[in-house]
């Protein structure tokens, strides 16, 4: 917008520094207690559990994945808040053991 040159700015070495988690980070990690809360039934939320996509093998399968994530062709439908969440959920491994 203003078209200033400067350098990128890091943050890595003040957040160690602090003991603080990145804001991506933690964004993540509330996606994930979310969805969790949500299907343990923490959460009373029936319409939001719907939307859930639960993924059911048809025989057995060395596949640890919780739930299916639809295809989508656009970022805006990457990133809808339910498909997000099951999407992290999927790529992260301690999920089902989570508190």
């Amino acid at each position: 917008m203003l078209k200033i040159v400067h350098p990128p700015h890091d943050y890595t070495p003040v957040l160690r520094a602090l003991s603080l988690t990145s804001l991506a980070d933690m964004r993540v990690k509330a996606n994930l207690v979310f969805i969790k809360k949500l299907i343990d039934g923490s959460l009373n939320a029936p319409s939001l559990l719907v939307q859930v996509n639960f993924k059911v093998p048809h025989r057995a399968t060395r596949s640890r994945v919780p739930f299916t994530v639809p295809l989508h062709c656009t970022n805006y439908g990457k990133n809808k808040p339910i498909g997000l969440m099951m999407r992290l959920a999927n790529e992260d491994p301690s999920f089902l053991s989570l508190p």
